[in-house]
């Protein structure tokens, strides 16, 4: 079962870990009624380009499978805002309840799609906040932290 800690999953251990903590927000999200597995891939990619994760689901059918990238994570990519698994996941997730209409490629379909994934990450960030009672800079990489000893600082770890 998953009990919440201090701060956000950076990185899941194995998928039974993902896999718990997916189960927990299947609950709070109103998603009891889906099919869920979630699995740890060493790189997810989504038309060809490399993504933190991906979300591939049968909407008639309520089932879908998340996946995500242990090689996008707020300790091994750089980035100006962290990349934690518990976020992606949470975002992945949240596409079950948003942005499940695939937008022509032209674009004004890109535009859209843009703008419902940024939605959906202040969402997924929202719902991070809440449960962890976070402040909104925690997201910045440059935002300084320590967790059982261990202080993440910057973009990356030491």
């Amino acid at each position: 079962m998953h009990v919440p800690g201090r701060y956000p999953v950076m990185t899941f251990k194995d998928d039974k870990e993902l896999n718990e903590c997916l189960k927990w927000w299947q609950e709070r999200l109103y998603l009891r009624d889906w099919i869920i597995h979630g699995a740890l891939k060493d790189h997810v990619y989504v038309d060809e380009k490399e993504m933190a994760g991906s979300n591939t689901f049968e909407w008639g059918l309520m089932s879908s499978c998340i996946l995500i990238s242990t090689a996008q994570t707020g300790e091994t990519k750089d980035t100006v805002s962290k990349v934690c698994h518990e976020l992606t996941l949470v975002h992945e997730l949240l596409h079950l309840r948003l942005n499940w209409l695939q937008p022509p490629y032209s674009y004004e379909g890109n535009y859209a799609d843009a703008m419902e994934h940024q939605n959906i990450e202040k969402f997924a960030r929202s719902l991070i906040m809440a449960k962890y009672r976070l402040p909104i800079d925690w997201f910045d990489s440059d935002y300084k932290y320590e967790e059982e000893g261990y202080v993440y600082e910057g973009c990356s770890t030491k």
